[in-house]
């Protein structure tokens, strides 16, 4: 059999049982969407070493089209990572709703750049740019497959981290810290979800760790000025 008419097949019956249950479309939704990237990078491997398969299947050219251009649109123009104000809420909020009902631990972390508006102001925004494209290519690095890397605003970024503990977010963030240093500093927070607590919202715990990364970020600037050597 064809593998375009396999692949055609597939894809009717996945929609056949989607689409009667929304919690089960939502599931199928968030799998395909984060691992979009890697289905497109296999499927451009396959023709690239076998180039009479474009020939052969011309079903899986167009689908590798699609495949890398869909995905961009739920990207951040700049960095690459998904942008929040373009990904669904639903699929954000979904992953926490998952974790809970299957009763695993599920942790976000709040990242901020720190700096970046005086290497803005100072160099320019090409510079600042750079920054957060090397940021972002690090925390794709540095995460797992499962993991969900966010542009969440103008220097912050948000991880969501399925079946993470502290143990599991401390060691991310000491591996985050120690590939952008020295030239690029951040400062972390954090908030989870673990079975035996109250359910919650993806919100709920975003703001949890925006507080914790704000007040990391305050400690750590009020530690800078006592370190400064006295005048005179």
């Amino acid at each position: 059999m064809e593998i375009s008419k396999l692949v055609s097949e597939a894809l009717e019956e996945a929609l056949e049982q989607v689409l009667d249950d929304q919690d089960l479309l939502k599931k199928a939704l968030m799998a395909f969407l984060n691992k979009q990237g890697l289905v497109a990078e296999a499927l451009s491997a396959l023709l690239e070493a076998d180039p009479e398969l474009r020939e052969k299947e011309p079903m899986l050219e167009a689908l590798l089209y699609a495949l890398k251009h869909g995905e961009a649109l739920f990207n951040d123009p700049l960095t690459g990572v998904r942008d929040r104000r373009l990904y669904m809420a639903e699929v954000y909020d979904g992953l926490v709703a998952d974790a809970i009902r299957h009763k695993r631990p599920i942790r976000v972390m709040m990242i901020d750049v720190d700096g970046l508006k005086l290497v803005n102001d100072t160099y320019g925004h090409l510079a600042g740019d750079q920054i957060l494209r090397k940021v972002a290519y690090t925390l794709g690095q540095k995460t797992r497959g499962a993991d969900v890397v966010v542009r969440y605003g103008g220097d912050e970024f948000l991880l969501i981290l399925p079946e993470t503990d502290i143990a599991g977010a401390i060691a991310l963030e000491g591996r985050l810290v120690e590939a952008l240093a020295p030239k690029i500093s951040i400062s972390c927070g954090t908030a989870c979800w673990a079975p035996g607590m109250a359910e919650t919202t993806l919100g709920a715990l975003v703001g949890a760790a925006d507080l914790e990364m704000l007040s990391n970020k305050l400690a750590k600037r009020a530690a800078s000025k006592t370190e400064e050597p006295a005048a005179g």
